[in-house]
C-alpha cells in the first residue's frame, strides 16, 4: 500500500513510464521495458505469460522509440520508424486489419513515419495517433463514436473529420456561466436516481420532465448561493466519479470471466 522502488530497471536513464489496465511500461535509454498481465500478449514478449518485473521488449531493442502509450490489453509505441502496436486487437484497435491479438510488436501501416507523427495514445480499446493531417483513429466504435460518428469497429488508421466550425458565444458574467453549467448538468442527470442529483435538481428548482410551475433559478450573484451550488455540484460528481470506477471494475470482472 505505499510506493517502493521497481526492481528490476535502471536506476538512470528512465524518460518516460506508463500504466494500462494490467499491465506497466518503463522506457529508458537501453530500451523498453514491460511487466504484469500479459495474457493478450501486451507485453510484447511473444507469449502471454505474466511477468512480475520489468522485461525488455526484445523486439524493439534496434528502434529509436519516441514514446509509448498502454491500453487496456494493447501497447503502442512509437518510434522513429513509425508507429508499432501489439497486445489485444479484438477491436482492431492495433490497426493491422484484423482482429487478432498479436504477442510482439508490429507496424502500423497507412501512417506517416516517426517524423510525422507527434502523438499517439491507447484507449481502452482503441487507438489515436496525432499526425500533421490531423488525427488517426481506429479500434471500438461504441463508446469512442470517432469524429465521423460511426459506432463500427475500425480495423486500420482512419483520418478523422475536422471538427466543425462553432461561432463564440455571447460573454456572460461569471455568475451566468457558472449556473449554466450547473443547470446543464442537471439536465443531463434529470432521469438519474441518484439523491445527490435529485437534491441538486429540487435545489435548482430545475424541470426534470415536463411542464412545471417552480420558479426559475435565482440570477442574482448571491456570494452564499454560489457556495451552496459549488458544494451541490461537488457532491453529485463525487458520486458520479465512483459509479464510474465501479462500472469499470464490472467490465474488468465480466472481461476476465469470459477469458
Amino acid at each position: 500500500l505505499v510506493p517502493r522502488l521497481v526492481v528490476g530497471l535502471p536506476t538512470k536513464g528512465l524518460t518516460a513510464v506508463c500504466a494500462g489496465g494490467g499491465h506497466s511500461l518503463a522506457l529508458s535509454l537501453v530500451g523498453l521495458h514491460s511487466w504484469g498481465l500479459g495474457s493478450h500478449g501486451q507485453l510484447g514478449h511473444g507469449s502471454t505469460e505474466t511477468h512480475l518485473q520489468p522485461k525488455l521488449v526484445l523486439e524493439l531493442l534496434s528502434k529509436k522509440i519516441l514514446s509509448v502509450s498502454a491500453g487496456a490489453w494493447h501497447t503502442m509505441a512509437l518510434t522513429s520508424e513509425g508507429l508499432f502496436t501489439w497486445g489485444g486487437g479484438e477491436a482492431g484497435q492495433l490497426g493491422h486489419g484484423d482482429t487478432l491479438n498479436h504477442l510482439q510488436p508490429m507496424r502500423v501501416s497507412g501512417l506517416p513515419d516517426g517524423s510525422g507523427i507527434l502523438t499517439v495514445c491507447a484507449g481502452w480499446v482503441h487507438s489515436l495517433a496525432s499526425t500533421r493531417e490531423g488525427v488517426y483513429e481506429w479500434g471500438f466504435g461504441e463508446q469512442q463514436g470517432g469524429s465521423r460518428g460511426s459506432t463500427q469497429p475500425r480495423l486500420v488508421p482512419m483520418l478523422g473529420a475536422p471538427a466543425p466550425m462553432v461561432a463564440p458565444a455571447a460573454p456572460q458574467s461569471a455568475f451566468s456561466s457558472f449556473l449554466a453549467s450547473v443547470t446543464a448538468s442537471a439536465s443531463a442527470a434529470s432521469n438519474s436516481t441518484s439523491p445527490a442529483a435529485s437534491a441538486l435538481l429540487a435545489a435548482l428548482a430545475f424541470p426534470s420532465s415536463g411542464p412545471s410551475s417552480a420558479p426559475p433559478p435565482a440570477t442574482t450573484e448571491d456570494p452564499s448561493t454560489i457556495a451552496d451550488l459549488r458544494r451541490r455540484v461537488a457532491a453529485l460528481e463525487a458520486e458520479a466519479r465512483k459509479a464510474q470506477e465501479e462500472a469499470a471494475k464490472l467490465r474488468m470482472m465480466n472481461r476476465r470471466l469470459l477469458e
